[in-house]
């Protein structure tokens, strides 16, 4: 692990199994993220999500173990040929589950580092859409 790796963690009110669902489910994933063009559940499947400003974001599902560990593999123009990876875990906690992102291989030069920030800044909203659209469909 780099001095670049990000590492975030959230609280959700659910059960792991509803969890996994927002994590490989395309309807699921439209809500916080971006909607892929099949579900992300299968160790070996290429992927392609376009970001709501349009970018092209192409990868690989390198671990998908339901329903707590996910980690895929990708790039994005920004990043150059840099290939990043995601890795999810799911841990039940006490009335629901913490979960967690690992977020490794980002670029670590000098010039890269405002897309740290970018990224960082980009997790933390996508975190808060996932809160607000998981806790919603549990309220409707």
């Amino acid at each position: 692990m780099t001095a670049n790796t990000l590492e975030k963690s959230i609280f959700l009110k659910a059960e792991p199994e509803k969890v996994w669902a927002y994590l490989t489910d395309p309807d699921c994933l439209a809500e916080w993220f971006h909607r892929p063009d099949h579900a992300l559940d299968n160790a070996g499947q290429h992927f392609k999500m376009c970001s709501d400003g349009g970018t092209a974001i192409i990868g690989e599902v390198l671990k998908a173990e339901a329903p707590t560990d996910l980690e895929y593999r990708f790039h994005v123009p920004p990043m150059g040929e840099q290939i990043s990876t995601v890795k999810w875990r799911i841990d039940p906690v006490a009335g629901g589950c913490k979960l967690s992102l690992l977020h490794e291989g980002l670029p670590e030069s000098a010039t890269a580092f405002p897309l740290i920030l970018a990224l960082d800044k980009g997790w933390d909203a996508h975190f808060t859409a996932m809160r607000d659209a998981f806790h919603q469909n549990l309220a409707a």
